[in-house]
């Protein structure tokens, strides 16, 4: 199957592609993710680069795009490529004070219906790339797509509130029953919660990516 990587991919990204998956793969200007390979759609983001992306809101921009095309074409198939998630949280390749930042980002994502997919390394993102191309329309990716149980708003709500360090399930209901929204929770942590883990998640800026 012919894959096609984006014109805009990084000089050593593109290089590794086409070296591991000659003839297989093209590079071509795309307006949608940043690989194409037969009906999966996928955007390659390293966790320093989804944590930028996020707060600049070009993340939300290219999830919504992805979103509503596999909405509108439904053999289409949403994935975000993770490269650097779930690393050792004390490795110097990923810096420690965006970890929980990330870990809070990934939680909201499940809202667009796209796969989340973890990759260590570059090198691991092709191999993934390569098994999504032998995949066909019997794959578990498609198969998990099509499950049909509708999460409720507060069921998302509280996944996301699991996020954020210190609160478990048990806690993230209370939360939910004692605010009206997750905003007013935020809020009132800023107003109230100054030094907690939760305050310092939301108020805290990263120096450096």
């Amino acid at each position: 199957m012919k894959m096609i990587i984006a014109s805009d991919e990084k000089e050593n990204v593109k290089t590794a592609f086409i070296k591991a998956l000659s003839p297989h793969i093209s590079i071509k200007h795309q307006e949608l993710g940043d690989i194409i390979c037969g009906k999966y759609i996928i955007e390659r983001k390293t966790i320093n680069d989804l944590y930028r992306s996020a707060m600049k809101g070009n993340l939300d921009q290219q999830l919504s795009r992805m979103k509503k095309f596999c909405d509108e074409h439904e053999d289409h198939v949403g994935i975000l490529l993770i490269e650097g998630w779930k690393m050792d949280k004390h490795s110097t390749r990923v810096q420690r004070n965006i970890i929980t930042k990330v870990e809070m980002i990934v939680s909201a994502i499940s809202a667009y219906r796209i796969y989340n997919v973890p990759s260590k390394v570059l090198n691991d993102s092709i191999g993934i790339v390569k098994l999504l191309n032998k995949l066909d329309g019997s794959s578990l990716i498609p198969a998990v797509r099509g499950y049909k149980r509708k999460v409720t708003w507060n069921e998302k709500i509280e996944f996301f509130l699991q996020g954020l360090g210190t609160i478990g399930k048990v806690r993230a209901s209370e939360i939910m029953g004692s605010h009206r929204t997750v905003m007013d929770y935020f809020q009132w942590v800023i107003r109230n919660k100054k030094g907690t883990v939760v305050y310092d998640t939301l108020t805290k800026e990263m120096n450096k990516i």
